[in-house]
């Protein structure tokens, strides 16, 4: 498959030891342009059903299964590790790594890296079998590499709700290798270091400062606009809360 691995043997193999007739599958955003594919695929070497699932999917805390539960017999959500938490129904996840090349972007965030020694590096689950390779990297450049797993998060991984592996890190400064704002924007927010982005998919590198001083000033504005306000309204979401 383009850019990932998504482990179809694997998944195939499991869904007929399972003895499964209908197959749930869940993507993220990035991956959904292979659902159809791998959809397809299943049902042709397993003659199951498949039924894909088109919500939104923002982690491993946000899977169908809710949603799959009555519908499917098992339900294979990619993209993610799987959390400590109690599911409807039984969950296959795959990892989905990427095979895209990253010592690129990583050589271009050096520059940025300049004046700080001793380095936090963390990634998202897609590219965490790159990681020591990253690590070797920084560390033939003279920079002290710290890796650190967390409470429920694996060696150097970091999710939008879980910064537990970067917690009371000993280090100046971070280097986040992935695509978009959104992780590096919560590690900048928790533990107020610098953080540098090695992005593989623009082959670019950038300091996250200057976005996270805008949603800060954002966030700091509608606190104050809402000080005057009389009422307020709450919004609840239809998913449902999770347990361990």
């Amino acid at each position: 498959m383009s850019g990932h691995e998504l482990e179809i043997d694997e998944i195939i193999k499991r869904v007929k030891e399972l003895k499964a007739e209908t197959i749930g599958l869940q993507f993220p955003e990035g991956l959904k342009l292979h659902a159809v594919e791998v959809a397809r695929q299943i049902e042709v070497e397993t003659g199951a059903t498949v039924i894909i699932s088109a919500d939104p999917c923002f982690g491993a805390c946000d899977v169908a299964d809710v949603d799959m539960a009555g519908f499917a017999d098992v339900l294979v959500h990619f993209g993610h590790k799987p959390l400590p938490l109690n599911y409807d129904m039984p969950v296959i996840f795959v990892d989905a790594s990427s095979k895209m090349e990253l010592l690129g972007s990583v050589g271009n965030a050096m520059s940025l890296l300049e004046g700080y020694k001793k380095i936090g590096l963390v990634t998202t689950v897609q590219h965490l079998k790159q990681l020591e390779e990253v690590a070797e990297f920084l560390e033939h450049n003279g920079k002290e590499v710290v890796i650190n797993e967390g409470a429920g998060t694996t060696w150097g991984q970091v999710l939008g709700c879980n910064f537990s592996s970067i917690k009371n890190l000993d280090v100046e400064a971070f280097l986040y290798v992935g695509s978009g704002n959104f992780h590096a924007l919560g590690i900048t927010l928790f533990t107020d270091k610098p953080v540098i982005i090695a992005d593989p998919y623009l082959d670019e590198a950038r300091l996250i400062t200057d976005f996270s001083d805008r949603i800060l000033r954002i966030r700091f504005a509608r606190i104050a606009k809402a000080m005057d306000a009389k009422t307020f309204g709450i919004i609840v979401s239809t998913k449902k809360a999770r347990t361990g």
